[in-house]
């Protein structure tokens, strides 16, 4: 098989959801190597033919690295283990990397159970720095806008980490995951970086659909689950704080910092432009629906 799977599995994620996501590999015919990221010494094995291996302790980018080197497949499918791929998924992919073959990536739909719109690709480019509401396109809508509606794949600026294929090649070529960043999201975003620097394209693919159980990420959990909100602080002040401590080794590789858009990508498409200025925090604006704060960003 040309594919092999890497689902994350993590201390938060549900067994009836990696078993389903599994299931759904195996019958897509994709082997797995689940990466067990728990901090329990043994929980749930759903899918006996699923190969584990224990990673607790190492960060997400060496337990990938260590992987890649492990496997001889052509493409490896990242994914959580609460993200089910859904119908006729990986022709699709499949297809979209072989009809171009400069490609370094490419990704689906994903949506939650009541099939909103959770990312269709990545911007970098919005004007909300690394907020994830601002980066995953038509985040949180119930349907794409006409207007950005794509039937075709569509080439964007990045992917979700939870629901990719990579061109081993190309991962190689980029020499892997950055062992200096740690989140999955920021990993793959830089990834994504890595590969349009090579001149390596990073696609949207609408016809390929996976579902992502993760109840926090959902529009209206602060007034149904206020457990769900008091995670999901604690999980975006946590991910703040690991974002200021990785934004100098990021700056330093990509020239700007990861929680502002970046303005070369701004000029490359539109040209010279005049940019909002940093505001700090004392100006920034809050937005009601969002626990993140939002810098103002203009182009002209």
């Amino acid at each position: 098989m040309r594919v092999r799977a890497l689902p994350l599995l993590h201390d938060t994620d549900a067994p009836a959801c990696l078993a389903a996501c599994l299931k759904s590999l195996e019958k897509s015919g994709i082997p797995a190597n689940v990466l067990d990221f728990r901090t329990a010494e043994a929980g749930p094995r759903p899918a006996e033919k699923a190969v584990y291996t224990r990673v607790a302790g190492l960060s997400h980018a060496r337990a990938l690295n260590a992987a890649r080197r492990a496997i001889e497949e052509d493409y490896i499918l990242l994914v959580r283990a609460d993200t089910v791929p859904e119908g006729a998924w990986l022709p699709p992919l499949l297809e979209t990397l072989d009809r171009n073959p400069e490609a370094g990536a490419c990704g689906g739909r994903l949506v939650s159970p009541a099939g909103r719109i959770l990312s269709e690709g990545r911007s970098f480019v919005n004007g909300r720095g690394f907020n994830e509401p601002g980066l995953n396109r038509n985040a949180f809508l119930p349907e794409p806008p006409l207007s950005a509606a794509p039937s075709a794949p569509l080439e964007v600026d990045g992917l979700s980490a939870a629901f990719a294929l990579i061109r081993r090649s190309a991962l190689e070529a980029a020499g892997g995951f950055d062992e200096r960043l740690h989140d999955p999201q920021l990993l793959m975003d830089d990834l994504c970086c890595a590969l349009r620097a090579a001149g390596r394209g990073v696609w949207f693919v609408p016809s390929a659909t996976a579902v992502c159980h993760i109840p926090h990420s959902f529009p209206g959990m602060f007034s149904a689950h206020p457990r769900h909100a008091e995670l999901l602080r604690r999980e975006e002040n946590s991910l703040r704080a690991l974002l200021h401590a990785e934004a100098p080794a990021w700056q330093a590789k990509w020239g700007w910092h990861p929680l502002y858009p970046d303005p070369g990508e701004i000029r490359r498409r539109y040209g010279e432009t005049l940019l909002g200025r940093g505001l700090g925090p004392d100006m920034r604006i809050p937005i009601r629906e969002f626990p993140c704060p939002v810098d103002l960003c203009m182009v002209t």
